[in-house]
């Protein structure tokens, strides 16, 4: 299966230029997933998974952090957010505060901190 790979620059509010790369099988993607790395970390590590993913018609989006979530994708596939450490922490702070967008989310080794027994689930199931 040939894929798409693509990095570009977009600007942020605070003016940052932040690099962004995907890697799109070139058929219509059954779900999206987007990686947010950990702590010294780059986008770039991801691009063994991401080849394993497409193989699956997954597409792939990820960036190098200073924090804005910037993929485009069609509301009628799945989209899923993977975040590793540091990526962790952001990954679940963007769930609490956008649900809405997200069907589903991995966590590897997340920068979390167990409060005093309070856990938090957060998932939309994913109607067929």
């Amino acid at each position: 299966m040939a894929v798409v790979n693509q990095s570009d620059f977009f600007q942020n509010a605070d003016s940052q230029k932040i690099f962004v790369r995907s890697w799109v099988p070139d058929c219509d993607p059954v779900a999206v997933l987007y990686i947010v790395h950990g702590v010294a970390e780059h986008s770039g590590r991801y691009e063994n998974l991401a080849a394993l993913l497409n193989e699956n018609e997954i597409a792939v989006y990820s960036q190098d952090l200073v924090g804005h979530v910037k993929a485009k994708y069609s509301s009628n596939i799945p989209f899923f957010m993977m975040g590793h450490s540091m990526g962790g922490l952001v990954t679940t702070l963007f769930t609490i505060q956008r649900p809405d967008l997200i069907n589903g989310v991995v966590l590897s080794a997340p920068a979390l901190v167990h409060a005093a027994g309070a856990f938090l689930v957060c998932f939309r199931p994913m109607s067929h």
